[in-house]
């Protein structure tokens, strides 16, 4: 047998095979002794299966409807509080043809302005900067950080300038996490009422006590939501993921779907540590332990005694975790659950944000558009990290860019994550072109029930955000 990135290589499922094994997310928090409560609490919409029109990633009618009725109307992540980290630093949204300006206007007080000034509509922040006071680059219109307007140039050239109404126009600011969310929509509701079950399940774990490790942004020659929809669901790991499969759970993963009000929030859970039940009786859960170790850069640890049993692999995987938790953040997680340490449990927040719960996979995720081109966006990926107790936390990673001919493995400092993110996103420049190649009548998505049920629910506000029929 030959070793692959993750050890010994099983190789890919045949085709005709069955899912063999009956394992399910509650036997495995069964076998562990102890689960979260957050993972006990269910989501129980059930969104419509039916089919998805391909023209919306390529038909430029639907970047016009998104940009009027998602990008202006939606609560949104602008970026980190850690990105402007001092009052008065500042840093540029882009969304479509849409730009924002977040500022740190207080120590613990943001604000987000239209990024164009009223006076010949230049762009007043260009990426990141700093200064007690925000001025034009054309004619020198000045601004206080908090919008006020200082300084008219020549004021008895425009005696119909009020100075008091030509301060900076504001969008909603909201905060949750360390996020900085905007909202262009005067009359939305406040994020509160959106974020539904993350308000309870990251107390635990929160993200706001973390900072920016490493930071990519990737270029893809694809539309959003074809780059978003590669990550809301498992079902891809038997082609895309195979050499994961010895340790990772997929076809026991945790679907879940809350829809109500303005919730729309879709969670997904695959326990790591554990054989696919596409190699069931082929796999044991000694050389799960040890490919999951290999895949998260730990080293291979003896099995002596090894109980022959998922509860035993993944403790021992577990208080692996826990003690290099403890090495290396201070963190005591004696009593956290295996599945909070181990698991790959990822929430998503519509329209475009996918922070991740526990110690498994420790990042963000957001898709943005690229301009109004349909077929080009960008991914980006954060690995949040703790802040040790008692210290300050370190400045956060400066962002590093990528083409899309450009292998996330370039980045070094991604890790294991470097190879998972080349297989997820392998596929994604074909299906941009697949999109537009369908037959007559057959030019729509074929989504499963349950296995893709996130994307469905994705797609059933997406409509309804829209005003689609």
């Amino acid at each position: 047998m030959t070793e692959g990135f993750f050890g010994k290589n099983f190789g890919r499922p045949g085709t005709g095979w069955k899912v063999q094994g009956e394992l399910d997310y509650d036997d495995v928090l069964r076998a562990d002794g102890k689960a979260p409560w957050q993972l006990e609490e269910r989501g129980c919409h059930v969104p419509k299966a039916g089919p998805v029109d391909l023209a919306r990633y390529f038909d430029p009618k639907y970047v016009e409807l998104e940009i009027e009725h998602l990008w202006k109307k939606q609560w949104q992540v602008a970026c980190r509080e850690e990105d402007i980290p001092n009052v008065g630093d500042r840093i540029r949204y882009d969304i479509t043809n849409l730009s924002f300006m977040i500022v740190r206007t207080g120590p613990d007080a943001f604000k987000a302005f239209y990024n164009s000034c009223p006076h010949r509509a230049r762009s007043l922040c260009d990426g990141k900067e700093s200064g007690q006071s925000i001025r034009c680059r054309f004619h020198a219109w000045t601004w206080d950080i908090d919008g006020t307007m200082r300084w008219l140039p020549s004021e008895e050239s425009f005696p119909f300038v009020d100075k008091k109404a030509y301060a900076l126009p504001e969008v909603q600011t909201a905060r949750w996490g360390g996020h900085v969310f905007i909202n262009p929509d005067p009359e939305a509701a406040p994020l509160d009422d959106y974020l539904g079950v993350l308000k309870t399940h990251f107390v635990e774990h929160p993200l706001e006590k973390r900072y920016t490790a490493v930071f990519v942004r990737k270029r893809f020659d694809a539309n959003w939501k074809i780059v978003q929809e590669a990550f809301l669901e498992a079902y891809h790991m038997v082609e895309t993921h195979w050499d994961a499969l010895p340790f990772s759970g997929d076809t026991a993963t945790l679907y879940d779907c809350w829809e109500e009000g303005n919730v729309h929030i879709d969670r997904l859970t695959t326990p790591l540590a554990v054989p696919s039940g596409w190699f069931d009786g082929v796999v044991s859960t000694e050389v799960a332990l040890q490919q999951f170790l290999k895949s998260s850069d730990l080293p291979e640890q003896p099995l002596e005694g090894h109980a022959g049993t998922i509860g035993d692999s993944r403790r021992r995987a577990a208080d692996f975790k826990r003690m290099l938790l403890k090495e290396n953040f201070g963190l005591d997680c004696d009593d956290a659950p295996n599945s909070y340490l181990l698991d790959a449990c990822r929430y998503f927040l519509y329209p475009n944000f996918h922070p991740w719960w526990g110690e498994g996979v420790p990042v963000t995720y957001r898709f943005l558009p690229d301009g109004k081109n349909p077929a080009s966006s960008f991914m980006e990926i954060r690995i949040l990290l703790p802040v040790m107790e008692g210290q300050v936390a370190p400045a956060a990673a400066e962002m590093i860019e990528l083409s899309s001919e450009d292998s996330w493995t370039t980045v070094a400092a991604l890790g294991f994550l470097g190879h998972i993110l080349d297989q997820d996103t392998q596929n994604i420049g074909e299906i941009q072109k697949g999109a537009q190649a369908a037959a007559p009548g057959r030019a729509f998505l074929t989504l499963a029930r349950h296995l893709e049920s996130s994307i469905s629910h994705f797609h059933e506000y997406y409509a309804t955000t829209l005003g689609l029929k």
